[in-house]
């Protein structure tokens, strides 16, 4: 009897995790975005939904179907984003796109690059990402203690 209720215990406890690392993650929505040229340099800035972290910027070409350029950028505490991309971009006309990090829609505008003068190669740093949080490491290592004792006593 014991065993039986140590056993629906860690199915009750994968099932709970299951649940919870499956609604932890929501892609949040872009406001606002705008994007300008300064010597082939393209800076885009705008807002986005309270608590989005990171947003991806997209550079397309000028029908929007060719992918250019790729960059994430930190979105700030007032939910604000400022970024400049890192590549210097020729003459004509681009599509940017920005988007939550963790997906969902994106806002697009356009810009037009008139004149592109070679600059220096700038280093830019990225937002730290990350696949797992510790928040899933406690939620593997729950499963562990919860695995366990009914490995051991199976060994046993």
């Amino acid at each position: 009897m014991k065993r039986l209720y140590k056993l629906l215990f860690t199915l009750t406890l994968c099932l709970g995790l299951f649940v919870a690392v499956s609604v932890n993650a929501q892609a949040k929505t872009i406001s606002s975005v705008s994007a300008v040229n300064s010597n082939g340099k393209i800076t885009v800035s705008g807002t986005a939904e309270e608590g989005t972290l990171a947003c991806a910027v997209f550079v397309y070409d000028s029908t929007g179907s060719t992918l250019l350029d790729m960059e994430t950028c930190e979105v700030n505490a007032d939910n604000s984003f400022r970024y400049q991309m890192s590549k210097t971009y020729d003459k004509g006309t681009y599509v940017v796109k920005v988007a939550d990090y963790d997906g969902g829609s994106y806002k697009s505008t356009t810009v037009t690059v008139t004149e592109a003068t070679a600059a220096a190669t700038t280093t830019v740093k990225s937002p730290k990402t990350s696949e797992m949080t510790p928040w899933h490491l406690v939620v593997a290592a729950m499963l562990l203690l919860g695995v366990a004792p009914i490995l051991r006593r199976r060994c046993h």
